[in-house]
């Protein structure tokens, strides 16, 4: 059953990110440049290629997550100070990172309170 749900998780990893392409992949660019487009990039692919949501699939999203909730703009030795430097607060697209980054938000809260079940309740949700 732990392989179902696993699959499950990833179809709907997948599905939010492939229904969301051009955004996330906009967002990517906007606020983390071709870095994080390329990294965002392979993740779509993984996302596409993968039998199951793996911990590095999760791991990915994450800091895909964190790239879109700015978590990182106060640090200047990285990127996404500078990128975040030149955005617009008025830019339509602000909206849209703030769809994602609460969509993907949902994705890793289901998949993570699942997976933290204690053994005993594991097979009563099943």
């Amino acid at each position: 059953m732990f392989h179902n749900r696993q699959n499950a998780d990833l179809r709907a990893a997948n599905r939010f990110m492939q229904s969301n392409l051009e955004a996330v992949q906009n967002a990517s660019l906007l606020l983390g440049g071709p870095k994080a487009l390329n990294r965002t990039h392979e993740l779509l692919d993984d996302l596409r290629s993968g039998t199951a949501l793996t911990r590095r699939l999760k791991r990915e999203m994450g800091a895909l997550h964190d790239l879109l909730t700015l978590q990182n703009v106060a640090d200047q030795e990285r990127e996404e100070c500078g990128f975040f430097a030149d955005i617009d607060p008025t830019d339509p697209a602000i909206e849209e990172i703030c769809f994602l980054s609460d969509g993907l938000l949902g994705i890793l809260t289901q998949t993570d309170a699942e997976h933290e079940l204690p053994i005993n309740d594991l097979y009563t949700a099943v």
